[in-house]
């Protein structure tokens, strides 16, 4: 698995070279631009566009790679990768060869979020060893936020988060659920997510693919103490 790893992440990288984000044959509708999104486009083309042999060399057996599956085993990687200082230190050390960081990745951290030797897996172990030649790890976090955004857009399902400031009920939150289907674009499909920020002190906000609207109490006495101090 390393030397495929290491050779597949090596091709990739001169793929992504050879195109301009003007260039590409994007996969999803959606373009998003600058160094994570690059990257972002990049993983999923990897996902379902079948790679083209060397001159002179055989096809590979190949297999597309479930864009969601992927989506979940990078943001494990993400997770684990942003919240362990010690994993980033000796990544980011160039003195201690790929190889040698690959080979410990595999020995022992992509174990420990479950990954294995699946197509998606692969895709994964293949996109770090491209972050660790191209000195851009630090990027995994904001990477794995644009490889979601794709993925959902690819789906017709746009990202959706609300947070309140105390638990909804199941009928508060399915009614916010039809409400934010309502307004969406036809076809579309929201995928909401709940979660609670007490510091809100009361209402909620809400996230709807990006665009946001503060609804909090929170908000609201800010707005008010701002009108006093302007009197």
């Amino acid at each position: 698995m390393l030397q495929r790893s290491l050779l597949r992440a090596q091709r990739t990288v001169a793929q992504r070279a050879a195109f301009t984000m003007a260039q590409r044959n994007f996969s999803s509708g959606m373009k998003i631009y600058g160094a994570s999104g690059e990257y972002a486009h990049t993983i999923l083309d990897s996902c379902i566009v079948k790679p083209v042999p060397e001159e002179g060399e055989k096809p590979a057996p190949w297999k597309a790679a479930d864009p969601k599956k992927v989506l979940a085993k990078l943001s494990s990687f993400a997770e684990y990768y942003d919240d362990n200082s010690d994993l980033r230190e000796y990544l980011a050390d160039n003195e201690i060869s790929a190889e040698e960081r690959h080979a410990t990745l595999a020995g022992d951290v992509y174990k420990q979020i479950g990954m294995g030797s699946s197509d998606e897996d692969d895709t994964i172990a293949d996109t770090v060893v491209m972050l660790m030649q191209d000195n851009t790890l630090e990027l995994l976090p904001d990477i794995a936020a644009d490889f979601e955004a794709l993925v959902a857009d690819m789906n017709s399902e746009v990202t959706c988060t609300v947070t309140s400031a105390v638990p909804l009920k199941e009928a508060q939150c399915s009614q916010i659920e039809a409400k934010i289907k309502s307004v969406l674009e036809k076809g579309k499909k929201p995928l909401v997510s709940f979660q609670v920020d007490v510091s809100l002190l009361g209402g909620l906000t809400i996230d709807v693919g990006g665009k946001f609207q503060d609804l909090s109490a929170r908000s609201a006495l800010v707005q008010g103490e701002e009108a006093l101090r302007s009197l």
